[in-house]
């Protein structure tokens, strides 16, 4: 008797153990279920499964805008008029927006080294052009601004009393002298003016509309 007592009390015990064992490897793997790093890792391994990645969104996107520059001669054949200028112009846009982000590269975006190949090479150019307009000021430095009182190059009479007859006593230019040809270039120096700096202002705007239709074609949402 006392030995079949001792086999049932060992049982028992052996079958406690089995269960706190079990219960104890149940625990660990909920909570290692719950661990962040097991949580981040299922969340990586979910957004890898359902979302695209990066690097395939940009090569989409990169690959609409390569595909409107090949698709460049056939539609600049269709164009007529202004849209065939267009099209040629923007083609000129995007060339040098290419060549500009390529020398950056190039340069390992150093800002000290791309300002410096950039200006030797478009610095000239693009200071002339900026200082078009500034040529209408020409008129004013030879025959200065008679409402300012400002006196020009030539030195124009002020006298007020003199005319045809008494004019040869004084040795500067007389305004009357040469009354019709100041006026047609005085026109044609406003004339000049204006159109340059509507020039340059359509120039930039248009740069700017361009360039946003590159980054829009590059980001792959134009067409």
């Amino acid at each position: 008797n006392k030995h079949e007592h001792d086999n049932i009390l060992n049982i028992s015990i052996c079958r406690s153990l089995a269960r706190y064992e079990q219960k104890n490897e149940l625990i660990d793997t909920r909570f290692k279920d719950n661990l962040p790093d097991r949580n981040l890792h299922k969340n990586r391994r979910n957004v890898s499964e359902h979302i695209p990645t990066y690097s395939s969104v940009r090569s989409k996107a990169s690959n609409n805008f390569d595909l409107y520059m090949k698709n460049y001669k056939r539609r600049y054949g269709k164009k007529k008029g202004l849209s065939k200028l267009d099209c040629y112009c923007e083609k000129k846009v995007f060339d040098k927006i290419l060549y500009i982000k390529k020398l950056s590269e190039n340069v390992h975006n150093d800002k000290k080294r791309f300002k410096k190949i950039f200006l030797k090479k478009y610095g000239i150019g693009l200071i002339f052009f900026a200082l078009i307009p500034a040529l209408g000021f020409i008129y004013y430095i030879l025959f200065g601004i008679k409402y300012w009182k400002l006196k020009g190059v030539f030195p124009f009479c002020d006298n007020d009393q003199h005319n045809e007859s008494n004019k040869d006593d004084c040795p500067k230019w007389h305004e009357f002298e040469l009354e019709h040809q100041m006026h047609y270039m005085w026109l044609f120096n406003a004339i000049f003016s204006f159109t340059m700096i509507a020039i340059i202002y359509t120039f930039l705007i248009y740069i700017i509309i361009k360039f946003i239709k590159y980054e829009k074609l590059k980001s792959g949402k134009g067409k």
